[in-house]
């Protein structure tokens, strides 16, 4: 298989994994060495603090849906798959988050699993006739 097909199998079943909350088969895709930069106060998370918060999202239901597009991969390299993509998230707030960022697929043994998270921008809309569940600053 090419980069491009293992990169899209792979987000459709990460997403598929998150919208039926199979948590799981969610988390067995992503290492344990994550890392995701471009957020909380320190500037990262790193695989213990994204798990709580994605558990806690799909254990409470908070987290409607994931999708993916806009899908640009840079050229493969041995074991590694780098590609940047907008991430939809949709909570049951009625928001919406669009997040550009960079990925990083790494093969161990006959899998391929998200080590690295890069995020460029996030834009949140809250869908019309819904009050956002934040308060403005």
């Amino acid at each position: 298989m090419d980069g491009k097909t293992i990169i899209h199998a792979w987000l459709q079943e990460f997403s598929a994994s998150a919208n039926s909350g199979d948590l799981d088969k969610h988390l067995a895709m992503v290492s344990n060495q994550l890392l995701v930069f471009g957020v909380s106060k320190k500037g990262f998370l790193d695989y213990t603090e994204w798990m709580k918060r994605r558990r806690n999202d799909l254990k409470q239901g908070r987290l409607l849906r994931i999708n993916y597009r806009n899908i640009s991969h840079q050229p493969a390299q041995a074991n590694r798959l780098v590609f940047d993509v907008e991430e939809t998230l949709k909570n049951t707030t009625g928001e919406s988050f669009v997040i550009a960022k960079t990925m990083t697929l790494i093969q161990e043994d006959d899998r391929w699993l998200l080590t690295d998270e890069r995020i460029r921008n996030i834009n949140s809309q809250v869908a019309p006739g819904l009050q956002s569940a934040r308060q403005p600053s």
